[in-house]
């Protein structure tokens, strides 16, 4: 049976600054470094079953601020995931321990199956 919790991730695009073709990168670099961070953690426990896994699929973000309606950009950047028996507590303290240039701008909505809304986390330094 599923479990699916639900991650928006919102990040500065300074943290973009000084690496190489970002727009033309699928999926852009700071979500790919997400990605590996949590591909990590998995294919760790893929490794050692006898620790808890982080989520029961492989997590996987897509950058999706592109397909906002409009006549304009939208100026924020922001990321996607439906997991699958996510360790919320485990998979927030991952994305929230990498080495983000703008902390202060960095948000992270995760809603539980059950949940009736989105929880807010943020980095504070």
């Amino acid at each position: 049976m599923s479990s699916i919790s639900n991650w928006i991730l919102s990040f500065s695009g300074l943290e973009t600054l000084g690496v190489e073709d970002f727009r033309g990168e699928e999926p852009p670099f700071v979500v790919r470094q997400v990605n590996n961070a949590l591909q990590d953690a998995y294919e760790a426990w893929e490794k050692d079953t006898s620790q808890e896994s982080i989520c029961q699929n492989r997590p996987w973000f897509n950058l999706v601020d592109r397909y906002a309606g409009g006549s304009y950009a939208f100026e924020a950047t922001v990321a996607m995931a439906a997991i699958n028996h996510a360790d919320i507590p485990r998979i927030v303290d991952i994305i929230k321990g990498m080495n983000w240039r703008c902390p202060e701008e960095f948000q992270l909505f995760v809603k539980d199956q059950e949940a009736t809304w989105f929880s807010l986390y943020t980095i504070v330094r």
